[in-house]
């Protein structure tokens, strides 16, 4: 982190050491500023050290440390019991790594949005809901002093994370004005909540979800469903949903069912459907999930329009394919996801990808708040 005066561009020496801190982690984004107070995330690729993914603040001034919240709790703070035993310890992932922040000035109130744990596909070595991974935490900018939280999906396994931070604005409802804010993830689900409290303001349900037939895996039995809005993105796949010749082309469609012919069939079992475990020397039918790994939402996260008062969402329909196989030995993980030659549900058409499922392919969505 670099701090250069703005007039000359030469470096302010009284900011860390000859105007440069350096915090140890990559950060890929900006930072977020106020006042004094200057925030940064944390990329954390496999095989860094842990305790990585904490976002932290310095003073903009001197360029010393402020604060920094941990991501995964330790022992005696809230969330540590969501991970079984000692599986919090050294973590990887579950990091602030979106390209920016949110704040609501007036209640001096920063929104973290936080990530998926590392192993993202198999969390057999951490079972529990695993807070604070997949969730959006409010704290105190000043202080960094846990507010509130509110988790977006429970032991994710299909690194899912809500890929942007939240979108402010109030909600209007039986004359009364909420604080609001819309955290969008790549699950396709957006989650407008109070952001004083991170109480849902329309409603979310623990519906039951597809268990995992991987060995020591445990799924969380339920995931948190908004009542409203609906689903923005796709979330499940039938035979009949397979791209037809009057849809596109004839071409395109002969081309999606060889793929599926190639691959070994694809199996899905709706919203949250779980990577399927291809056991050695077998070939059971390919996973295939949506939204795959691009969303559903993404980087864009929300925008909103005071007049209309509408939310405005983009999403694309993408699903990803894979099963879950054992690793080999000097792994860090037991069990890892594989694909079978490529990542996502689609075919080269010319100079172009297409999506192997009906259109529409991509969303752009607007909700009444």
């Amino acid at each position: 982190m670099i701090a250069l005066n703005a007039r000359t561009g030469e470096p302010v020496s009284r900011f860390g050491k000859d105007g440069e801190v350096d915090f140890g982690i990559p950060y890929n984004s900006v930072p977020g500023i106020y006042r004094n107070v200057v925030v940064v995330g944390a990329n954390t690729p496999q095989g860094t050290p842990g305790g990585i993914g904490n976002p932290r603040a310095f003073d903009a001034r001197t360029g010393e440390k402020l604060w920094e919240f941990s991501s995964v709790p330790k022992p005696g703070s809230i969330g540590n019991d969501t991970w079984e035993g000692d599986s919090w310890k050294n973590r990887l992932g579950v990091n602030a790594w979106p390209f920016y922040f949110t704040l609501d000035e007036r209640r001096g109130l920063l929104y973290l949005p936080l990530a998926s744990p590392i192993g993202g596909y198999y969390g057999g070595d951490r079972k529990g809901a695993n807070l604070f991974g997949n969730s959006v935490v409010a704290v105190d900018i000043l202080t960094g002093k846990y507010k509130w939280h509110f988790q977006t999906i429970h032991h994710d396994l299909w690194d899912h994370d809500p890929p942007a931070a939240p979108g402010l604005f109030d909600v209007v409802r039986n004359g009364r004005t909420i604080p609001a804010l819309a955290l969008t993830t790549k699950s396709g689900y957006l989650y407008i909540l109070n952001r004083e409290t991170g109480q849902p303001i329309f409603g979310v349900e623990e519906r039951s979800v597809p268990k995992s037939d991987v060995p020591g895996e445990m799924a969380f039995p339920t995931q948190p469903i908004p009542v409203k809005p609906p689903a923005l993105a796709r979330g499940s796949y039938k035979p009949e949903d397979l791209v037809s010749a009057a849809d596109t082309t004839p071409e395109h469609a002969k081309a999606c069912q060889d793929l599926i012919e190639r691959i070994g069939g694809v199996q899905n079992s709706g919203p949250f459907t779980t990577w399927g475990y291809r056991a050695e020397g077998t070939r059971p039918p390919t996973t295939l999930l949506f939204p795959g790994g691009l969303g559903g939402a993404n980087w864009g996260g929300t925008t909103f329009d005071p007049n209309s008062r509408y939310i405005f969402v983009t999403t694309q329909d993408v699903g990803a394919l894979g099963s879950i196989e054992k690793t080999r030995p000097g792994s860090p993980f037991l069990y890892d996801k594989t694909t079978p030659g490529q990542n996502s549900f689609d075919v080269r058409m010319g100079d172009q990808n297409w999506p192997c499922q009906k259109p529409p392919w991509g969303r752009l969505i607007a909700i009444n708040s």
